[in-house]
């Protein structure tokens, strides 16, 4: 059975080209909100979940610390177009496995989730 991951973004476009290149080796779910993420979790199991920082609502620093309540070990790895280093830092402190910059190259992609699946613990 293929790992299951968890897309968190509020672009449509980023939640679609991420399902696209993922989903020929892993069962893809996607929303668009932390607070669907939440819902999915709770009610689902997740292998992993790629969530961006800014979304309207709850955003992806508050939803780690949702998300680590419900599934503590669940390895989450955050994919951002800010740049903004205080962020990524804080989205690690939090526990975030690690922090991709959009745009992104396909193959770092997938990479950093079979390097997540498999080891759970270093930086990608």
């Amino acid at each position: 059975m293929a790992d299951r991951i968890l897309v968190v973004d509020d672009d449509s476009s980023m939640r679609e080209m991420v399902s696209q290149i993922l989903s020929p080796d892993y069962d893809i779910q996607c929303v668009e909100s932390g607070y669907r993420a939440m819902v999915e979790v709770r009610n689902n199991h997740y292998d992993l979940v790629l969530l961006d920082i800014m979304m309207p609502g709850l955003d992806g620093i508050s939803t780690i610390d949702h998300l680590r309540e419900l599934q503590p070990d669940l390895p989450i790895i955050i994919i951002t177009g800010l740049g903004d280093e205080g962020i990524n830092e804080k989205a690690i402190e939090k526990g975030a496995f690690c922090v991709m910059n959009k745009p992104f190259v396909q193959i770092d992609i997938i990479n950093a989730v079979q390097k997540a699946l498999s080891e759970n613990a270093a930086n990608c």
